[in-house]
């Protein structure tokens, strides 16, 4: 395997999660901080973080989110932990009354340039790749979805794919 292709798949992000009792609805939206989606772009952070909250349709509340780039270990840690509970009461103080029956964590396909990897690959042409999106894959879902479907149908995507051409790392000239 090259080099920059086992980078590629050795680098992950996990984010730590915690999850509430069922409680009163804190917020009727999504909440997200500007900090969590600015988290990523320090790339000498140990650990970003910022608050975000979603309320379950049985009651809970999500509470995040960490950034660290630990392997393929998805353990949550004590300092995720804490820092997510401090963030999070410290911007909703009621989540500070809610008791804390679990805690997760993701791992999030990273990029080392921090750009997705998406469009057909030079390659394998019958191969469509969408994928390192990292925390934001979910977000960029329904986009990602449509450049997919538009791009497997032979059409011209409905977004510019520059600079997230995916045989990028191959060293293999475009």
């Amino acid at each position: 395997m090259p080099a920059a292709e086992f980078r590629i798949v050795r680098e992950r992000c996990a984010g730590d999660l915690l999850v509430t009792a069922r409680g009163r609805q804190l917020a009727s939206r999504f909440l997200v901080s500007a900090r969590y989606l600015t988290a990523k772009l320090d790339p000498l952070v140990r650990m970003g973080y910022g608050v975000t909250q979603e309320t379950t349709t049985h009651g809970q509340h999500v509470i995040g989110n960490t950034r660290t780039f630990v392997g393929y270990d998805r353990s949550v840690s004590r300092e995720g932990y804490r820092t997510i509970l401090a963030e999070g009461a410290r911007r909703l103080p009621a989540l500070a009354s809610l008791e804390i029956i679990r805690s997760f964590a993701g791992l999030r396909p990273f990029v080392p340039d921090k750009r997705p990897l998406m469009g057909r690959s030079t390659l394998r042409p019958n191969l469509f790749v969408a994928a390192g999106h990292e925390g934001d894959g979910i977000t960029l879902a329904p986009i990602t979805a449509r450049i997919v479907a538009s791009l497997a149908l032979g059409k011209a995507p409905p977004a510019r794919l520059d600079g997230l051409d995916p045989d990028r790392f191959t060293g293999v000239p475009a």
